[in-house]
């Protein structure tokens, strides 16, 4: 129930503001353009969910990327793949970059270990048992992904588009605190956060 509440809310921020530009009310939305959004998530069941809306409103959504981060598995490699493969199963592999975040919190000297989110999101974090996975498309069927770090891709994207991109984290904020390091004047640059998340007992 909570993840589920976790994805609606997360869309209910972002809506009034993708729907149209002249926030927050306007007469004529049908004439707004896609709000450009990174999306900062660590698949799970719910950022699944969460991603597949946002792909599916493209008529208010552009998806820049999706960041993954650890969270509701430590290994930020297992998560990662499950962005793609929720990318590849809504044929979306080839045009929307995903990018590997980092895999721990800031401050922290390990990773979360068994107090990630498996316990609720299952081995894989996709739920079900743990299987083997049918192998993923080749490279060259995915988006081409620059050689940069998750935050230096977000640093350039609001560098590229001052005042446009929408940042939605559902997932541990510290891309976006690491891209603040590489650009102070970030929140300046970006047009909003939104965040969904939180931490109890452990760095987040």
């Amino acid at each position: 129930m909570a993840n589920a509440v976790r994805t609606l809310m997360l869309v209910a921020l972002i809506a009034p503001h993708a729907w149209c530009k002249d926030e927050p009310t306007c007469t004529s939305c049908g004439d707004a353009e896609p709000v450009p959004m990174v999306m900062i998530a660590d698949p799970g069941v719910d950022d699944a969910a969460s991603m597949l809306l946002a792909l599916a409103s493209s008529r208010a959504i552009e998806l820049l990327g999706v960041h993954t981060s650890f969270g509701c598995h430590s290994d930020v490699d297992v998560v990662h793949e499950n962005a793609l493969r929720v990318l590849d199963a809504a044929g979306r592999l080839g045009d929307v970059v995903v990018h590997r975040g980092a895999a721990m919190p800031l401050g922290a000297v390990e990773g979360l270990g068994d107090g990630d989110g498996r316990i609720v999101h299952g081995p894989l974090a996709l739920g079900g048992p743990e299987v083997a996975r049918a192998p993923l498309p080749p490279l060259e069927s995915r988006a081409p992904q620059p050689n940069v770090s998750a935050a230096e891709n977000l640093v350039a994207l609001a560098r590229a588009r001052p005042g446009e991109v929408i940042v939605a984290i559902a997932s541990a904020p510290t891309e976006l605190a690491l891209a603040l390091a590489l650009e102070p004047a970030l929140p300046a640059l970006l047009r909003g956060v939104y965040a969904m998340g939180g931490a109890i007992a452990h760095f987040g």
